[in-house]
């Protein structure tokens, strides 16, 4: 019991300081706390309003990828070219399924650390939950209307590529929200899940053209839809305060950390 005691107390005493560089004292009953902040109050740019350069990546893309659908267009022989070539593979690089979501955990975490973010965590949450929204909706309808059938087979969901799709969504947001320069390492982790979803045979090479213009399109809109949240929700344009409060109570030799939005 004396062991388990002195591991409580090593660890709490590394969460503080791990804190450190961010704490301020505080006092709750017989509690010590530390408030630590982590999210800002006011966005760090301006809001991300719709200008139609915006739409010049996304459609073309989708433009681009469409000639894939088409029989013997040069696109559609690259497509069949390049899937001859991985059918030589033993298609083993699975980590596709899990990387995917790579880039939108950064776009949601990275607010948390000192990077700034130009919305708080509230907004983010937001813009995620309507850009995937938007993702699911439109690469399930164009799955329908094209009814592409896969490289391996059997099924008619090729056309877009999701996974692509939800990558490339997360890699956009995060380039909005922090910068083209962790917009570019987002930007890489999406652009090797599409390149995984053709070497694992689930796609072909336009699939993933149009995953990637449907994951940037369905970004965009998230941002563009997020004032006609705030006003149909009465959501204040400062955003939210995100704190972390580590806690210590000396009388039951616990300790805690707990999770606070002031709105």
């Amino acid at each position: 019991m004396r062991f388990v005691s002195w591991v409580k107390y090593l660890l709490g005493l590394i969460g503080l300081l791990f804190c450190a560089p961010y704490w301020s004292f505080a006092t709750q009953d017989s509690v010590d706390g530390l408030k630590l902040r982590f999210d800002t109050l006011s966005a760090r740019y301006n809001d991300y309003h719709f200008q139609t350069s915006q739409m010049i990546a996304p459609v073309t893309l989708l433009s681009v990828s469409a000639f894939g659908l088409v029989d013997n267009s040069p696109l559609r022989r690259l497509s069949n070219s390049i899937h001859g070539e991985m059918e030589k593979h033993g298609y083993q690089a699975k980590i596709d399924n899990v990387i995917q979501y790579a880039p939108i955990a950064f776009h949601l975490a990275l607010g948390f650390t000192e990077v700034k973010s130009r919305y708080c965590f509230r907004d983010r949450a937001i813009i995620a939950t309507t850009s995937y929204l938007i993702n699911l909706g439109v690469t399930s309808g164009l799955k329908k209307l094209s009814r592409e059938l896969r490289p391996y087979g059997h099924v008619r969901t090729s056309f877009p590529s999701g996974h692509t799709a939800t990558a490339f969504t997360g890699a956009e947001m995060v380039r909005i929200e922090y910068g083209n320069g962790l917009g570019a390492f987002a930007y890489g982790i999406a652009t090797t899940v599409g390149l995984l979803r053709v070497y694992n045979d689930r796609h072909w090479f336009h699939d993933v053209f149009a995953g990637a213009g449907v994951g940037i399109l369905s970004a965009k809109a998230g941002y563009w839809l997020l004032p006609a949240w705030r006003r149909l929700f009465k959501l204040k344009d400062r955003g939210a305060v995100t704190m972390f409060v580590p806690s210590f109570d000396p009388q039951n030799r616990s300790v805690g950390l707990n999770l606070c939005l002031l709105y």
